[in-house]
């Protein structure tokens, strides 16, 4: 169970907006989304698959930083990881924004005024239902997270969370880095493929004009994708 409990930080939560104080709109291009983030991990026990509908609203404030505000319309696991207390810890992160800079990168976030308190409602009942180390230690990185601005910004950097969306439009919005992408025009979308280190590893974003479309990462053992689902009047 130790080694199941590895991706289960990385897949469970979902984010959004800013607290109050930042949620003005002051930038001059806005757009509502929502994308289906998906997560296949395979392990010894089997196969997961970690589903969460995102409504997303892209900002942009300047000319190179971009606000993301982040809402959590649903989320659904499949597999043996498919434990009562994945979704109760994930549904505590339901609200958190972030500010991006010109290369993708999370360069602030803030989260909601309540989500501390709603966190230790949540772990004094899971701890009432489970009990032993592995639990306690995953509580604990929990919490580390929450209270750690750096370690939450890593967090939501990473491809399971918003890492690969973020590259994505870094990628269409500064095309001045295509000397490191492959781009292809195809049955009128652009295929952008980003150059990789690594052999086992591939990756691809698919746009229809400005909006990503697709966007799929294959790592050993992981399956990373995005899929748009429709654009939301606002």
């Amino acid at each position: 169970m130790k080694t199941l409990l590895i991706p289960f930080l990385s897949v469970v939560f979902s984010w959004c907006c800013f607290a109050q104080n930042n949620t003005q709109i002051n930038g001059t291009d806005s757009i509502a989304l929502t994308y289906h983030f998906i997560s296949n991990v395979q392990s010894d026990t089997g196969d997961n698959t970690y589903t969460r509908e995102v409504e997303i609203h892209r900002t942009k404030l300047r000319e190179k930083i971009w606000k993301y505000d982040f809402f959590c319309i649903n989320i659904e696991i499949k597999g043996p990881n498919n434990i009562s207390y994945i979704k109760k810890v994930a549904y505590i992160f339901d609200e958190i924004s972030i500010l991006v800079d010109v290369n993708g990168k999370i360069i602030d976030v803030s989260k909601p005024t309540d989500m501390d308190q709603r966190w230790e409602k949540t772990k004094e009942k899971i701890l009432l239902e489970y009990k032993g180390e592995i639990i306690t230690n995953y509580l604990n990185k929990i919490d580390r997270t929450i209270e750690d601005k750096e370690q939450l910004k890593a967090f939501l950097q990473s491809d399971t969370m918003y890492g690969l969306l973020l590259k994505a439009y870094s990628s269409i919005d500064h095309p001045a880095k295509s000397s490191k992408l492959i781009i292809k025009e195809k049955g009128g979308k652009k295929v952008i493929t980003p150059t990789s280190m690594f052999k086992k590893e591939t990756e691809e974003y698919t746009f229809k004009g400005d909006v990503l479309d697709y966007a799929v990462k294959t790592v050993p053992n992981i399956k990373y994708e995005i899929k748009f689902v429709e654009e939301i009047k606002l």
